[in-house]
C-alpha cells in the first residue's frame, strides 16, 4: 500500500515544499527481517530519522509495519537536512499500513515538526516560512509542534494545529478530537488566538515578526528612516543598527567628509 504526505525543508530564509512518499512491501525471502530504505537525496541527519521515526511510532502505541517501508522524498534534486521531515515520514509510514488517513476528509495537510523517541514533537525553525509555502502551494492546514503554533499563525490564511506528540495527530487524522486548531492569523492584525477584527495598528507580535522577517529577507537593504541613516526604528523596541555596509555610498562620503563648521584636523 502507497501514501503520499507534505512537509517542507529550509533554504536560507525559503521553504520549499518536500512529498514524503511510503509504500510497504511484504517481504518474500526467507528469513527477511522488516527493513526501511530512504530514498531521494536525504542528508545524512535525516538517514537516523528511520530509528527515530519507528520508535516514535512504537512509544504513540501505534504498530510499525511488519514489512519492508520504503520512502521517498520528493523532489530528488533538493537537498533535505534537519529534523522536519520526521512526522511526514510517520504520518505517511502508518498511513501506508492504513492504520491513519493521510489527507483528513481529503484535504492537503502539511506535517512539520521533529519527533522525539517518546513520540513527543519537537519544534524545528521555520514555521512561519513552512506556512507561507504550505499557503502558496495550495495547503490550508498545517500541523506544528505547540511551541511552533504562535509562529505559523502568523502566515494568512493558513488553519494552524498545534499538537504535543504523534498520539493527539494519529488522533485527529481518526476524526477524533486532537488538539485545538490555532486561529487563523495573518499580518497585520492577525495572530495566535486573534480572533477579534484588525485594529488597524500593528501589534506587538506584529513588530516583532515583521521587523525580523523583513530584515532576514532583506539582508543588508538600506531604508531611509528618523533617527539616523544606520539605524532602524521599530515602535516602542527602540532601534536596531544595520551593518555599515547598508548605507548608501552618498552617506558613507557625507559621514567622513568634514563639513563647512568643522575645521580639518
Amino acid at each position: 500500500m502507497r501514501a503520499q504526505t507534505c512537509t517542507a525543508v529550509l533554504d536560507g530564509a525559503i521553504a520549499h515544499l518536500v512529498d514524503a512518499e511510503a509504500e510497504t512491501e511484504a517481504i518474500v525471502t526467507d528469513g527477511g527481517l522488516p527493513f526501511t530504505v530512504l530514498i531521494g537525496l536525504p542528508d545524512s541527519s535525516v538517514r537516523e530519522t528511520r530509528d527515530r521515526v519507528r520508535a516514535a511510532v512504537v512509544n504513540s502505541g501505534e504498530l510499525w509495519p511488519a514489512d519492508k517501508v520504503i520512502v521517498g522524498l520528493r523532489p530528488e534534486s533538493l537537498h533535505k537536512p534537519g529534523g522536519s521531515l520526521d512526522l511526514a515520514i510517520a504520518v505517511a509510514v502508518m498511513a501506508a499500513d492504513g492504520t491513519v488517513p493521510a489527507r483528513p476528509a481529503g484535504q492537503p495537510v502539511l506535517f512539520f515538526a521533529e519527533l522525539g523517541l517518546d513520540g513527543s514533537l519537537r519544534p524545528v525553525p521555520g514555521a512561519l516560512p513552512a506556512a507561507l509555502a504550505a499557503v502558496a502551494g495550495g495547503i490550508s492546514t498545517v500541523v506544528v509542534a505547540a511551541q511552533s503554533a504562535a509562529e505559523a499563525s502568523h502566515a494568512p490564511g493558513v488553519r494552524v494545529i498545534p499538537a504535543c506528540c504523534l498520539a493527539d495527530v494519529a488522533a485527529w487524522l481518526r476524526g477524533g478530537p486532537g488538539p485545538p486548531p490555532q486561529a487563523p492569523g495573518g499580518l497585520p492584525g492577525g495572530g495566535p488566538g486573534n480572533t477579534a477584527e484588525p485594529s488597524g495598528e500593528p501589534s506587538k507580535g506584529d513588530v516583532v515578526v515583521i521587523g525580523e522577517v523583513a530584515l532576514a529577507v532583506a539582508g543588508v537593504g538600506w531604508t531611509p528612516v528618523r533617527g539616523g541613516l544606520n539605524e532602524v526604528r521599530t515602535s516602542e523596541y527602540g532601534t536596531r543598527p544595520l551593518p555599515a555596509r547598508s548605507q548608501p555610498p552618498e552617506a558613507a562620503d557625507q559621514a567622513t567628509t568634514p563639513g563647512p563648521d568643522q575645521g580639518a584636523p
